[in-house]
């Protein structure tokens, strides 16, 4: 398209709307995930399957809207990782060239991964990748079950902090929540496939707020200056509410929310991000009805949000909420904070003022009786140093007996009693 020229100003061409998204699922969980994303047919989204296992691999292939790609090709040769995240780190590595022409050009990389596994020790690895190559990167990651047992439950952690030390920002999404979230009694395959259903809506909708046009506009710029670079820990919820009141109804539900920690998670978050979509008859007031509840509960918070009006929708609202907060070994590692109850952080240079324990010295006895010691104590007086104040007073020492060494024979040196503390041998007066 060629620029059209108005007076003395020529005006480029528009750039697409939205940024470029990819999507990366690593291993058999993150693949699940992303291929029922990809089912959505979000436009402006590309969708990719990672796992160095080849049959798990080729029963993604065949679903559409979604590629894949295999991990550690010629040290795996198509098997799995064998449960050890170091070995799907390396099937990353060795994949590396490929992966980063994959996060070449994307403005903003989320990365699926259940972690634990062999595979998702690629998740850091494709992390360091994308925002190497500038990209915005957001990791959202479940944990397992604790019936799992100890050994992947501490991969998991392992690798969640390996994670968030490459990522913008990591979404965690325990299993034990999603399965509170089904019935009780519930099929597995039925809370897996609720579990992925549920985590595709709510980024769905995230997306769907950065790359359409909608009532109110969420600025790509302006997420990426609320989350580009601070490592955060966050949590996302979404709500879907038909009938009346249906702003108050959606508050009601996101305090409830399990995945938002019944609401608790707002008072600690420092960024949140709330994506409304509903149809035409969507309202303003609606939105204030959770809006202005939320910002008192995340007062702290530098909040964005984005509504789009989607015929489809009429009659109801969703509400997603993306909350995210500092971890705390960032908060420990970054500049000085003033927290409460503890002073202000010195940022002069010059040294806090440390109040010191209130004490005082008690001089050792002197044999006052004895007449050496009398002759001792003249000859110091008159060496004593000159030029101090003869006015100056003496600080109340009090003498006290010497205990146990009273009978015991002083040590003098040169004609100097050397018991007796320096300052009163030179005759120098304490203030």
């Amino acid at each position: 398209m060629s620029e059209e020229q108005l007076g003395n100003f020529s005006i480029p061409p528009l750039s697409p709307a939205g940024p470029n998204v990819r999507v990366f699922g690593i291993g058999g969980a993150g693949g699940r995930l992303a291929a029922q994303w990809a089912q959505l047919g979000r436009a402006g989204v590309s969708y990719y399957a990672l796992n160095s296992d080849l049959q798990a691999l080729r029963q993604i292939a065949g679903q559409s809207g979604i590629a894949t790609v295999q991990l550690g090709v010629g040290s795996l040769r198509g098997l799995g990782a064998g449960g050890d995240p170091e070995m799907g780190r390396q099937a990353a590595e060795e994949q590396a060239a490929q992966l980063k022409s994959l996060c070449q050009g994307a403005q903003l990389v989320i990365i699926l991964a259940g972690l634990g596994g062999g595979n998702a020790g690629a998740a850091p690895v494709l992390a360091r990748m994308a925002r190497a190559e500038g990209a915005l990167t957001l990791g959202v990651v479940t944990l397992p079950f604790s019936c799992e047992g100890r050994r992947r439950n501490r991969q998991a952690m392992l690798g969640l902090r390996q994670l968030r030390a490459e990522a913008d920002a990591v979404l965690c999404l325990p299993n034990e929540r999603l399965l509170a979230m089904s019935p009780q009694g519930a099929p597995l395959l039925e809370i897996l496939t609720r579990s992925n259903e549920f985590v595709a809506a709510s980024l769905d909708s995230l997306a769907r707020i950065l790359l359409e046009p909608g009532l109110v506009n969420l600025d790509f710029a302006a997420l990426r200056a609320v989350v580009s670079g601070r490592n955060a820990e966050g949590a996302i919820g979404t709500v879907e509410i038909g009938g009346e009141d249906r702003g108050l109804a959606a508050w009601e539900q996101l305090q409830k929310h399990i995945l938002l920690d019944e609401g608790r998670v707002f008072a600690d978050a420092d960024a949140a991000l709330v994506c409304f979509v509903g149809g035409p008859d969507m309202t303003m007031a609606e939105i204030e009805q959770v809006m202005q509840p939320l910002t008192k509960a995340a007062k702290n918070a530098h909040i964005l949000m984005g509504a789009t009006v989607d015929e489809k929708w009429r009659g109801r609202l969703q509400v997603t909420v993306v909350v995210s907060q500092f971890a705390e070994s960032n908060v420990e590692n970054s500049q000085a904070v003033e927290r409460p109850g503890e002073p202000a952080p010195n940022v002069t240079g010059a040294p806090n003022e440390i109040p010191l324990e209130r004490g005082r010295f008690v001089a050792p006895a002197i044999d006052a009786g004895s007449e050496r010691s009398q002759e001792t104590l003249q000859r110091q007086r008159k060496r004593g140093r000159r030029g101090h104040d003869e006015n100056q007073p003496m600080l109340p020492l009090e003498m006290v007996p010497r205990g146990r060494f009273e009978k015991s024979e002083r040590t003098v040196r040169d004609g100097e009693d050397l018991d007796v503390p320096t300052y009163i041998r030179q005759g120098i007066k304490l203030n």
